[in-house]
């Protein structure tokens, strides 16, 4: 997989990763906060302000939802086949997920 995935500001953003230009761009229903982003087994799951989410990878398209009833909007820990990435607002982090290294850079000041 030749891309690069962005949380930004309630949207995914996907660049190509060998020319920096822009594939596509999904708005979330939230549009504040920092998603967090794991790409796994070709798909690629989101999750911002208590709603989890799974987009298609080559075009951003939400291909369901979960609004996790009950469970708050705080940060989120995401467990793949025994691997996880625990990521906290405001922080950086890296997740490996299988052959994917995934790294969480906060760029904000």
């Amino acid at each position: 997989m030749d891309k690069i995935f962005l949380g930004i500001k309630g949207h995914v953003v996907c660049l190509d990763k060998l020319t920096g230009n822009e594939l596509w761009r999904q708005k979330l229903k939230i549009d504040w906060g920092k998603p967090t982003i794991v790409v796994y087994s070709e798909e690629l799951f989101v999750y911002l302000g208590g709603t989890f989410y799974c987009l298609s990878p080559e075009t951003g398209v939400v291909k369901w939802e979960n609004r996790l009833k009950g469970l708050g909007s705080g940060s989120c820990v995401i467990a793949v086949s025994g691997k996880s990435a625990d990521v906290e607002a405001g922080s950086a982090g890296q997740a490996a997920m299988g052959e994917i290294i995934e790294t969480v850079v906060d760029f904000t000041t």
